[in-house]
């Protein structure tokens, strides 16, 4: 039975290291695309100022709009990610403490 629990641990141990990996990778690719958020929106408004000058068409202020739009649909996909790896790692957690309660 102590051999038993200690490959259940030892097995569970691996898996919960392999997600904590991803949540800590995904974790960062979301600040990462929030950090290049902040700067397309301060982008935004240079192109605002551009247009008023004359310097620059509307068109390429709704481009960068279009960007923006697309890295916040980015974030909301890798946040969707990483909330079922935080799920997985809970659920791992618990079906390792169960198990190991029956043994």
């Amino acid at each position: 039975i102590d051999l038993e629990k200690e490959e259940l641990k030892s097995d569970k141990s691996k898996q919960l290291m392999q997600v904590g990996v991803e949540i800590e990778k995904l974790d960062d690719e979301v600040e990462i695309k929030k950090e290049n958020l902040i700067l397309l929106k301060e982008n935004i408004i240079l192109f605002q100022q551009r247009i008023k000058n004359g310097q620059v068409a509307t068109s390429e202020l709704n481009l960068q709009e279009v960007e923006i739009q697309k890295l916040k649909a980015q974030i909301n996909q890798i946040e969707e990610q990483l909330n079922k790896a935080k799920a997985e790692r809970l659920f791992i957690s618990g079906e390792l403490s169960m198990k190991l309660k029956t043994l």
